[in-house]
């Protein structure tokens, strides 16, 4: 069943994707109140600064699709190189924005001085990587329009659970690190499964399943 086949690995992803934040983020509770304080106030934050990237996201893999059904792989070779550049350079002037102003988008949240200063730091990191970040979302998007979910899935699980998970138990649990190290094994995630997801796309394997199915149509 090719609902059966699509879906479920998205299903998986999104259920280990959840379940990883809750263990990351019972990882950080551990660095203390203010820590656990700054790294909450902090995601909220750079939230604001991805978002318009996962509505590229939806854009990206509805556009796939149509041109999945049309058999056109100029065209979706066209649109996923324009999603790409347009999200990357969207996410690239946010995270500008972002490395800049970090300290008043705490601010916003917080008068604790403490608190923003160690969110500021963390979001200093992320900004660095919000242009590869917005690579990934849109990539993710692509795939998912054109029903390659499987390869993804097991791309996020090793790099939520073998990068983020993993890198910040041994940050906290073993090195006693602080926020900074938990948030760059964050980046490390994100960075990795962009790259991972990028070769992928640039290999051509994805595109098996799509002349697979123009020859069965």
């Amino acid at each position: 069943n090719q609902c059966v086949k699509v879906g479920f690995p998205v299903a998986l992803e999104r259920m280990c994707a959840c379940l990883g934040q809750v263990v990351f983020t019972s990882l950080v509770t551990s660095l203390g109140t203010v820590a656990l304080a700054a790294h909450s106030l902090a995601l909220t934050a750079e939230q604001a600064f991805y978002i318009p990237g996962y509505g590229m996201q939806a854009a990206a893999a509805t556009l796939a699709g149509n041109a999945l059904g049309e058999g056109d792989e100029k065209k979706l070779n066209h649109m996923a190189h324009t999603m790409m550049g347009l999200t990357v350079f969207i996410m690239a002037v946010t995270g500008g924005l972002l490395f800049a102003f970090p300290q008043f988008m705490m601010g916003i949240f917080s008068s604790d001085a403490a608190v923003i200063e160690m969110g500021a730091s963390a979001l200093r990191i992320v900004a660095v990587s919000e242009p590869l970040f917005g690579l990934l979302i849109i990539l993710e998007g692509v795939f998912n329009g054109v029903g390659d979910t499987r390869v993804p899935f097991i791309y996020s699980l090793i790099t939520m659970w073998g990068v983020r998970i993993l890198g910040t138990f041994l940050c906290v649990s073993v090195f006693h690190m602080g926020l900074n190290q938990v948030w760059l094994c964050m980046v490390g995630d994100n960075v990795m499964r962009a790259l991972l997801l990028g070769e992928r796309f640039v290999s051509g394997r994805w595109k098996k399943q799509i002349h697979f199915q123009q020859k069965a149509a």
